[in-house]
Parts: C-alpha cells; structure tokens; sequence
C-alpha cells in the first residue's frame, strides 16, 4: 500500500516520508487524524491564490489564469485561440499592405485588400471574443464562482 499523500510505500500505521496516517480515510479524516496525532499540518496542500488567478484572467486573459489553475485544456484552447487571433490579423495585414501597394501602381482596388480587411475584421471579432471570455473568469473567479483549481483544491 502508499501513502496517498506523497506516494511512498507504508510500512505500518504512519508513513515513512510524511507521516500521513495509514489507511482509506477520506481526506477530511486523514486531516483531522494528523492534526490529533501531532502533525500540525494539514494532508492536502493549500490551493492557488483566488486573487492571483483572477488578476492573470483580467490583466492577461490568454489562458494563462487556467494554466495557473491547473486546467491545461482549457488553457491551451484559449491560448490557440489567440494564436490564431495573432495569425489571421497578421496575414490580413499583409494582404492589406500588398493591396494598397496595388492600389498605388494600378490605380484599383485589388482582392487582396478586401481580403485583408475581411481578415482583419474577423481577426477583431475573434479577439474580442476569447477577451471577453477571459475577463468573465476572472470576474467568476474573484466572485467565488470558481472555487476550485483544477486538482479540486479550494481556491484560497
């Protein structure tokens, strides 16, 4: 058997590593059982700090606030988003500066200059988009919507 607070095997009641109490306790018992024995801490470790993951949502908003919490997929989803976001507004601004060079020579709109403005337009909507996404979890999170990270540990 190991123990379920830092993985080392059990050899008798305590663990070795830690200290932990040996057995299938739920958690809010082994806590309370190293607290009586004399440990004076607590088994599961202390969670993430509510008001660092919120200011990361609000401040940054690029799923950096999820990677803290420990939510990956989320996090990468948001950060590809904007990935994307940044590879559609610079490819749009490419065909913009291509199509006024055209506009310039020829002396006519081109394709490509409506192309960069429709990219560049998408671009806009689609940061705005995972930007309003980011600073609503930061507001959930510092309101207590979220309340824990992504190992289940209650946000401090």
């Amino acid at each position: 058997m190991f123990c379920r607070n830092c993985g080392k095997e059990l050899g008798g009641q305590f663990c070795a590593g830690c200290g932990t109490v040996a057995g299938s306790l739920p958690n809010e018992q082994v806590n309370q059982a190293n607290y009586m024995a004399g440990q004076g801490y607590m088994a599961q470790p202390k969670g993430k700090s509510k008001v660092a993951a919120g200011l990361l949502a609000l401040l940054l908003g690029y799923g950096i606030h999820n990677f803290y919490l420990g939510y990956i997929g989320k996090a990468v989803a948001q950060l590809m988003l904007y990935i994307g976001v940044f590879i559609t507004v610079m490819v749009g601004t490419v065909f913009m500066i291509v199509g006024s060079i055209h506009l310039e020579i020829y002396n006519e709109f081109s394709a490509m200059f409506v192309a960069g403005i429709a990219l560049m337009g998408i671009g806009v909507v689609l940061s705005l988009a995972v930007g309003i996404w980011g600073f609503i979890e930061g507001i959930m999170i510092l309101c207590g919507a979220i309340k824990v990270d992504g190992k289940g540990r209650p946000l401090s």
